[in-house]
């Protein structure tokens, strides 16, 4: 993965400050604390090591897990809402959950429990194909999945899951319906604003979508090199990603 104009003492220092910073770090900020000539050195550099974030293999979610899908950017002012919102990027959402300590039964109501692991997934669509590959993808067969009666989900029982559907009323509000998928798109929301001004394009958010996933799903590590010892171990058996690959979705896009 390593960029042959770049030494090595620079990629350790960027995987330091990638890895240790708790909101993540923007590429003008690596490029004035690494003394970058270019910000396009430190944007290609960032991005390589979103890649290497992303573990083969890694343990997918499991037990009860809420799943759903939001808008990035949540509701324009005089837009519309829903899986059929015009000009946003939908993100599909699973949030495995773990219940909060206490005398709650076996089967806690969704306001007893608590965010542990999540997985998002920039779609194209809310379509039965999208949504079904998602869940197979990212959640452990056998999981009892929270979900509203959207018509996309049907159908992935057959495939060994167990669907818990959330019935409510159009008087309803969002966060009510599905509440940790709804806390989830905020985090999510407010972490992109908060690092990178909402400026990222729809060709490389599954790429910031993934390190939302890398550092939230650590939340509670207290050992911050423990971060960087994961992201030395992904950068080293990570394919090499020039430059020029790491815009050809852009180029694309904009064809």
């Amino acid at each position: 993965m390593q960029d042959s104009k770049l030494p090595v003492r620079v990629w350790l220092c960027a995987m330091w400050l990638f890895a240790t910073q708790k909101d993540g770090i923007s590429a003008k900020s690596l490029q004035d604390n690494l003394g970058l000539k270019s910000c396009r050195s430190a944007w290609s550099l960032l991005h390589k090591l979103r890649i290497a974030m992303i573990r083969s293999g890694r343990d997918k979610l499991s037990g009860v897990v809420e799943i759903g899908e939001e808008h990035l950017g949540g509701v324009l002012e005089g837009g519309k809402r829903g899986r059929g919102s015009e000009n946003k990027q939908l993100i599909a959402l699973a949030v495995q959950l773990e219940r909060i300590p206490g005398d709650n039964p076996d089967r806690p109501a969704l306001r007893d429990c608590r965010l542990s692991k999540i997985r998002a997934k920039h779609i194209l669509n809310a379509s039965k194909a999208e949504l079904h590959s998602f869940i197979k993808e990212n959640i452990v067969v056998g999981s009892t999945l929270i979900r509203d009666g959207w018509a996309g989900y049907p159908g992935i029982d057959k495939e060994g899951y167990h669907s818990e559907v959330v019935k409510v009323t159009k008087a309803t509000s969002e966060d009510e319906k599905l509440p940790h998928i709804h806390l989830a798109m905020s985090l999510i929301n407010r972490w992109i604003l908060g690092t990178y001004q909402g400026n990222i394009g729809e060709c490389n958010l599954q790429a910031y979508l993934e390190e939302f996933t890398f550092r939230f799903n650590r939340k509670t590590s207290h050992n911050r090199g423990w971060l960087f010892y994961r992201m030395v171990q992904g950068a080293v058996s990570t394919e090499p990603h020039p430059y020029e690959t790491l815009i050809q979705k852009q180029v694309t896009s904009s064809a």
